[in-house]
């Protein structure tokens, strides 16, 4: 039963691979095009951002915070692989900024974690504008 499954498997996979195009954006198949829509635009969402920041300084607005920090974190180096020039400063010095604010939340000091991710978001901020990389609205 094994081996029928498996031998059935691998000739559908070979088939398909035969039938198909290659999924190489120079091909034009659809895999390409989609590939080319997926780069075409980058947004992020900076009322949520400012909706915790303005909450009580707590726990619970610190993980979303950083959660989302994390995420505009990872997406401003997809930005800056596909459209900055240089060096990445902005991404090592938010890496920094992210250990030091998960440091003083984890002693209790929200103040010193919140100043750290406020900083972490106006530089992130900053440096996708300059990428052309604007808040969904």
């Amino acid at each position: 039963m094994k081996k029928a499954f498996i031998g059935l498997t691998a000739v559908t996979v070979f088939g398909f691979a035969l039938l198909c195009q290659p999924p190489f954006p120079v091909s034009g198949g659809r895999i390409g095009i989609a590939t080319a829509w997926a780069e075409e635009e980058f947004t992020y969402y900076d009322d949520e951002i400012q909706f915790h920041f303005s909450g009580e300084k707590n726990l619970v607005h610190f993980n979303h915070l950083m959660g989302m920090l994390s995420d505009l974190w990872k997406t401003h180096n997809k930005v800056f692989d596909l459209r900055g020039k240089g060096e990445n400063t902005v991404g090592a010095q938010v890496e920094e900024l992210l250990n030091d604010a998960n440091l003083a939340a984890s002693q209790g000091d929200y103040e010193a974690g919140f100043a750290s991710l406020k900083t972490v978001h106006e530089s992130l901020k900053a440096s996708l504008a300059k990428m052309g990389v604007k808040p969904a609205k």
